[in-house]
């Protein structure tokens, strides 16, 4: 990665976010394990005896998906509050200098200050990985890496899972081999530096097995709070509505009130009504196809969301009636 110090770091940081499939973390997830499918899938069609030549794209790939996925975790960490987003400005304060420029980036809301730790942190070894993670998690990686488990079996309690990696040790041994590979063939040619069909195997299920325990991490530590499956999903939009739907009702008294000074409600029911019927309208069609519990679910955190924007709708109008109440 080049030096923020000696690029235009904000150019830098906007093109690579450009460059993102998902404005999501989960998103970039999924973007990662569809990487590593593809990445398994060609290998696996060359076969053990193809081209020795094909083989050395395979370590090279594969530490591109892990820094992706690295800087991805960083992000997300940073982002959801503290303790990591201090962990995080205080990794990075040596690295990024100009205060003014992180500023002006964060005036602009195109970034945020997890996309900034995240695009400043060194990435060019397991080492590298270690130290920032081991510094944002005020622990040893290793160690949340041997207890990572599915969140998807997890989360549910469905049933006691092994951990994600067996063999963290072996995992790290495997993890720096591919990064020599990566470091002699990007940096050095080394045209007689060959790669073995197994060494480009371990290359992609080595960084498949550390994003899965990363991505394991992030839903045991900064995102623990956030709903994962579909029933927490499903609880999480029922209770943002049950609250929504009572804010809302008290910013409408408050309407109803200021109306009824200037000679009546009925102006502000009529349109009150016509905004429900719309509201309802729009949810069952923006769901239409989905069936049972996801449309469900969809349809209520649809519902939570235009609750909120409803909310927002009439705390600016009774910001600007006050002062013309006397009218």
């Amino acid at each position: 990665m080049a030096n923020p110090k000696n690029t235009n770091f904000e150019a830098q940081l906007l093109e690579v976010l450009s460059r993102r499939m998902s404005g999501t973390a989960e998103g970039e997830v999924q973007n990662t394990i569809v990487r590593l499918l593809a990445l398994r899938a060609s290998l696996a069609r060359l076969g053990a005896r193809a081209d020795t030549e094909l083989y050395r794209y395979f370590p090279l790939a594969a530490i591109a998906v892990l820094e992706s996925d690295f800087r991805l975790t960083i992000a997300a960490l940073v982002d959801s509050g503290e303790p990591y987003l201090s962990a995080g400005l205080k990794l990075s304060s040596d690295i990024i200098k100009s205060t003014s420029e992180i500023i002006t980036l964060l005036q602009k809301k195109t970034v945020t200050v997890g996309d900034i730790v995240a695009h400043a942190l060194p990435f060019n070894s397991i080492a590298s990985i270690e130290k920032s993670l081991n510094a944002l998690l005020d622990g040893k990686i290793k160690q949340f890496v041997s207890e990572a488990r599915d969140p998807w079996f997890t989360r549910p309690k469905l049933m006691d899972r092994d951990p994600l990696v067996q063999d963290v040790d072996k995992l790290w041994s495997d993890l720096a081999a591919t990064f020599d590979h990566r470091h002699i063939l990007a940096h050095e040619g080394a045209p007689d530096h060959g790669v073995s069909w197994e060494q480009a195997n371990t290359a992609i299920e080595s960084v498949s097995l550390l994003t899965k325990a990363l991505n394991a991490i992030l839903w045991s530590t900064a995102w623990k709070d956030r709903p994962l499956t579909m029933p927490e999903m499903r609880d999480s939009a029922e209770r943002d509505v049950r609250q929504a739907r009572e804010k809302l009702s008290a910013h409408l008294k408050l309407a109803r009130q200021h109306a009824l000074l200037r000679g009546g409600t009925l102006q502000l029911s009529r349109l009150h009504l016509a905004w429900k019927r719309n509201t309802i309208a729009w949810i069952h069609y923006e769901t239409d196809g989905l069936m049972g519990g996801p449309r469900r679910v969809f349809s209520t955190m649809s519902m939570a969301s235009v609750l909120d924007q409803r909310i927002a709708q009439l705390e600016n109008l009774l910001s600007i009636w006050p002062a013309n109440s006397s009218d």
